[in-house]
Order: C-alpha cells, then sequence, then structure tokens
C-alpha cells in the first residue's frame, strides 16, 4: 500500500518515515506496483523469493538430503518467510545466498553484496549481516589459512559497515513517530525473561492448540521456565559448536544481539518474524560449521605435508580424504536434525490450516463490501490496522478515526494515538457524498450498534482481523461511542 500510494523514488522515501525498516523491500516492489497495483503482483514476489531460498538450501547446504527437506519444509522457510509477505522473507534469502557466497570458498566481493543488501532489509538484518561476515572474516584473520583474503574481507566489512550506517540513517523514524520510541536501559527481569524466552521459541515452535495459533507458544505463561531452556539451548548449541571459531561466534553472538534487540528496543517477543531470526543464525552457524570442519583439516595439510613415501603401492590410498564432508553422526548435525524436524511438525500443520481457511478476513470483508454495498460508500474504520488490511484489497481510501486521516496505509505516528475522531466528525472528514451508505468497520462489537449490524466475518486465523461491519444511520451519528476499543 506504501508503494502504490507513492508516485516517485522520493514520495517513497517520504512515505516509509514511520515504519522504521529500510527501504530495499520497498524499491523492490515498488515499480512492480506500478506494472499491477493487485495483491497477486506482491504474492508472486514472495513465491519468487520463497523459491529462492529453498533453493539455496536444497542445491548448497552442506546437510545430509533429510536434514535440507526437514529445513525447506520447516515452519519459518514455508510459512513466516515463505507464505507470508513481508521485508523479513527477503532478508532470509540474502542470508542464506551470504552464507552459500561464503562456503567453501570465500567469495568476498560477491558476499559483500549479498551482506549490504541484507543490512538493508530489517533491523535484524543488519543484526545477521554484521555477525556473518564479522565472524567469518575475524575467523580468516586469525587462522591465516590458504582462503585467508585481505583485500576481499576488508570490501565486505567496509560495504556491510556503510550498508547498516545507511539502513539507520534512512529508517530511523522522525521525533513524532508513536512506536518503537526509545530504549530500554533499566533491568526488569520479567522483560529479560521474556527476551531470552526467544531462543525457546525460535528453536522449538510450538504453538498452543488453539485457532488462533499464530505467533503463539507453548511457553506463553511459563516465561521463566521458557527463558531456562532458552538459555540451556544456547549453551548446549555451543558446545556443540565449539570447536569450530566461526560458527561458535556466528551463533553465540548472533543470538545475544538479537535477544538484547528484542529487550532494549522492541520490549517483547511474541513476533515469530522477530524471533525467526535465531532460527536464521541457528542454520548459519551449522551451515558454517559443516563446511569449516572439512576447511580445517585441510589447512592444517597445507602447514604440514606429510612427505612423500615410497612403501605403499600406487593403487592403494595413502589415506583417507582429508576433506571428507560432515556426516550426520556429528553432534551439531544431530541438533540440527532434531530441530528440524520439530519444524516441519508446525510447518505442515500451519500450511494445512492456512488451505482451509483465511490466515485473516481482511480479503473476505473487501469482497463483500464490493458485492454488496457498492465501490463507493463510506468507510470510517478504527482500529486502524484493522482498517488497513481490508483497505489493501479495496485498494481505495478509508478514513482512519485515529488520526482524523483519510488514506490506505497506516502512519505510525503520536496523532493516531492522541486523537480519535467522533464518528459524526469521522464520516464529514471522509468527504464522500453523504447521500450514499455509510460503513464503520471495526474488529469488535459495538454496544448499542446491534441494530445497525449487516456483516461478520471471523473464522481468520488472526483474531484482531474480524470484522464486524455496521451500517450507519443518523441517528447513530449523534451517539459518541468508544469506537476504537473493545467493551
Amino acid at each position: 500500500m506504501i508503494v502504490r500510494a507513492s508516485s516517485s523514488p522520493n514520495a517513497l522515501l517520504h512515505n516509509l518515515r514511520f515504519e522504521g525498516h529500510p527501504a530495499l523491500w520497498y524499491a523492490l516492489l515498488w515499480p512492480l506496483a506500478k506494472v499491477h497495483r493487485g495483491i497477486a503482483m506482491l504474492q508472486f514476489v514472495q513465491w519468487c523469493i520463497a523459491v529462492g531460498t529453498a533453493a539455496i538450501i536444497v542445491f548448497r547446504a552442506p546437510f545430509s538430503r533429510a536434514s535440507r527437506t526437514l529445513i525447506v519444509f520447516g515452519y519459518f522457510s514455508l510459512f513466516e518467510y515463505g507464505v507470508i509477505a513481508r521485508s523479513y522473507a527477503l532478508g532470509a534469502l540474502l542470508v542464506v545466498a551470504t552464507v552459500a557466497l561464503l562456503t567453501p570458498r570465500r567469495r568476498w566481493v560477491l558476499a559483500s553484496a549479498t551482506a549490504a543488501l541484507l543490512a538493508l532489509t530489517s533491523a535484524f538484518g543488519v543484526i545477521v549481516a554484521a555477525v556473518l561476515i564479522g565472524s567469518i572474516a575475524l575467523h580468516d584473520i586469525v587462522r591465516r589459512g590458504p582462503r585467508f583474503r585481505p583485500l576481499g574481507i576488508a570490501t565486505a566489512l567496509v560495504s556491510t559497515i556503510a550498508s547498516a550506517a545507511i539502513a539507520y540513517a534512512q529508517a530511523k523514524p522522525p521525533a513524532n513517530t508513536g512506536t518503537f520510541t526509545g530504549w530500554h536501559t533499566t533491568l526488569e527481569f520479567r522483560l529479560g525473561a521474556t527476551a531470552i524466552s526467544s531462543v525457546f521459541r525460535a528453536l522449538i515452535p510450538l504453538p498452543k492448540l488453539q485457532h488462533s495459533w499464530w505467533n503463539t507458544s507453548i511457553g506463553d505463561g511459563h516465561t521463566g521456565i521458557a527463558a531456562l531452556i532458552g538459555v540451556l539451548l544456547v549453551v548446549a548449541i555451543g558446545f556443540a559448536l565449539r570447536r569450530h571459531f566461526a560458527a561458535l561466534s556466528i551463533w553465540i553472538f548472533g543470538t545475544a544481539t538479537c535477544v538484547a534487540f528484542l529487550y532494549a528496543k522492541l520490549g517483547q517477543a511474541d513476533a515469530a518474524r522477530y524471533y525467526g531470526h535465531i532460527w536464521l543464525l541457528f542454520i548459519a552457524a551449522q551451515w558454517i560449521h559443516a563446511e569449516g570442519g572439512s576447511s580445517e583439516l585441510t589447512t592444517e595439510t597445507t602447514r604440514n605435508p606429510s612427505p612423500p613415501t615410497t612403501t605403499i603401492p600406487a593403487t592403494k590410498p595413502a589415506t583417507k580424504p582429508a576433506t571428507k564432508p560432515a556426516t550426520n553422526q556429528s553432534l551439531p548435525a544431530r541438533l540440527l536434525f532434531g530441530f528440524a524436524a520439530l519444524h516441519i511438525a508446525l510447518g505442515a500443520v500451519a500450511l494445512g490450516i492456512d488451505v482451509r481457511q483465511p490466515f485473516t478476513d481482511a480479503a473476505e470483508t473487501a469482497s463483500w463490501i464490493q458485492r454488496h454495498v457498492g465501490k463507493d460508500p463510506a468507510i470510517v474504520t478504527c482500529p486502524d490496522f484493522v482498517g488497513s488490511a481490508f483497505a489493501a484489497y479495496l485498494d481505495r481510501d478509508v478514513f482512519y478515526a485515529q488520526g482524523y486521516r483519510k488514506g490506505t496505509y497506516i502512519r505510525w505516528d503520536l496523532r493516531r494515538l492522541q486523537r480519535i475522531a467522533p464518528l459524526k466528525v469521522a464520516f464529514q472528514m471522509a468527504e464522500y457524498d453523504h447521500s450514499g451508505p455509510k460503513l464503520f468497520v471495526t474488529n469488535h462489537r459495538v454496544t448499542g450498534f446491534e441494530s445497525m449490524l449487516i456483516h461478520t466475518a471471523s473464522t481468520g486465523i488472526v483474531a484482531d482481523e474480524h470484522y464486524w461491519i455496521y451500517r450507519i444511520t443518523a441517528q447513530a451519528l449523534r451517539a459518541q461511542p468508544n469506537l476504537c476499543q473493545r467493551p
């Protein structure tokens, strides 16, 4: 909706100022939205990204066929970063692309490009890009093996730092932003436990058994236990990766930075798109470890070559190949297979539910309005995130009571939190033909409006995007109900 409402690249950057995200995802969509404005274009782009991510894992990951299959069809690859179209999916593609370019050979120039792009996808993209490039670069600098390339390492480090600085400068919200406005710098046990529990959520993504399962966890309500398990998982995986500095560094420092960011900036850890980056770091660390085991052995044989011998017949191999790949019998490989098996269970369930019932009722609500009310009713909506969902399918402005504004996408500023228009004022400011139908759309029942209810949609997985549509009468305009909060 942001790129559809932006007539030029400058307008796009202006409209992004409250998003808190770098511009790469939106820059990718902007020219395509000019070709086709429908949701199908967004879905096509996401399909290409998901297939690209799966292809890199299938054809380049140094894991067993079973493990690769489990990862590709696991929850994050298949659903969170596969079906759901967001900038984080593009970030997942660039994570595996960067790791693939750095193993088994160091293609630093290409990897520096993908890491720089990764930093332009999200704040978590910046974290993962910095950890990947920094850990592998430091590993090569310390070992100075045959893959040590000073110029390539310098290029990757400089480009990643520059890209991170650009991302921060472009995505830093203005002073009047209304979300994630500061940093949490005081010690708070409950928030700390919540942030640490994100490790448990990422590696064991089992939801509650309920209709609205998305972004839930079996650890909900047991934060302390989930946090303790999260710490134990960090230690156990770190122990398994202890023999490879780069892999260990990616896992320990990457996970710690993600948890710290969840604590200090976001103040929550219940969104899978956020803590899913811990799973991506786990995959990256396992990938580097699987490739690095053979490369370190090769480095040692290069440093201390064995003297030639004439006592062994030429037809008999002197030793086993030094570059023997990692096997499924190693501890890291067993951990990877075990966690990936848990992920495929949720991936299959998520996909099955998504096929049978809608993720959100927004599309059905928009379709119902077009079929039964017409194309141009006056529509007022609150809360605003509810209205933006079906406005995407209508591809037309609605009036947001929050913030006194008309449009499609949401501006996440202070105004939307501080000013809520009364219903009568909202319809007056909507600037529509008042002789036509007037609809108020929300995600809850409004006390006193029961007789004006004309449609409900409440089968979607996301509970906040169930819909109640009211056809407003002149009498209702004189009332002053609380429009934006559930009774």
